[in-house]
């Protein structure tokens, strides 16, 4: 089995999460709705997520279940997956695959956050320094607007691979989300030089160096 690790691509739903604070966050002067604005949020980053590929199970059957859960998952069919992918666990407990994938489906399909949270801990457990897991926890954190936890958990993938530019960029992000603009700024920066000639990080930095000058002449 392939266990090297694959990553979705996330750049375009780096913008589209971005631009979303960007335009709809409310400024002093403006009124709107802040639930419409977090399930928007929401909906974008459910695409922004990282898959994870971990060792098979030393159980064939286990290896069985892994691989037809595999297919459900990669067709979308989360029902059919997570049932296979519970049934592994419960076969190996330490089947790291399965809780990483379980923590995906409920992160992907919003169904519960606290079960993503719980899936990736225990998948966190037998894999301690996988810093997709980090990433994964910090997104279920953000969507329960635990912006201090999402930080942390970023910085501690971004510790565990610094060269990933998109961990720099969903640290940003979060900044963005507490109006934090310098702090942003600083992220986003270290996103560009890391992967200097994508335009949507170059975008990204400006709009946030933009506000965070906007924000700063607000508070004189």
């Amino acid at each position: 089995m392939n266990t090297m690790i694959i990553e979705i691509s996330i750049i375009v739903v780096l913008a589209s999460i971005f631009f979303i604070y960007i335009r709809k966050w409310p400024e002093p002067n403006q009124s709107q709705d802040p639930e419409i604005e977090k399930k928007k949020a929401e909906e974008e980053l459910k695409k922004h997520i990282e898959k994870i590929s971990q060792p098979p199970s030393d159980d064939p059957e286990v290896n069985d279940l892994i691989e037809k859960a595999n297919t459900y998952f990669n067709e979308e069919e989360w029902k059919k997956a997570e049932k296979l992918y519970l049934k592994a666990a419960a076969k190996d407990p330490k089947c790291g695959k399965a809780y990483s994938r379980l923590g995906v489906i409920y992160l992907k399909t919003g169904k519960d956050y606290e079960d993503a949270e719980e899936a990736f801990k225990q998948a966190l457990k037998l894999d301690p320094k996988n810093g997709y897991i980090y990433n994964n926890l910090g997104l279920v954190y953000h969507n329960q607007e635990k912006y201090d936890l999402a930080i942390d958990f970023f910085e501690k993938s971004i510790r565990a691979d610094f060269n990933q530019a998109s961990r720099h960029a969903n640290l940003g992000i979060v900044y963005f989300a507490k109006r934090q603009y310098a702090k942003a700024e600083k992220s986003l920066k270290r996103a560009v030089s890391l992967d200097p000639d994508n335009h949507e990080y170059q975008d990204l930095l400006k709009e946030s160096t933009e506000k965070r000058k906007t924000h700063r002449s607000l508070i004189k």
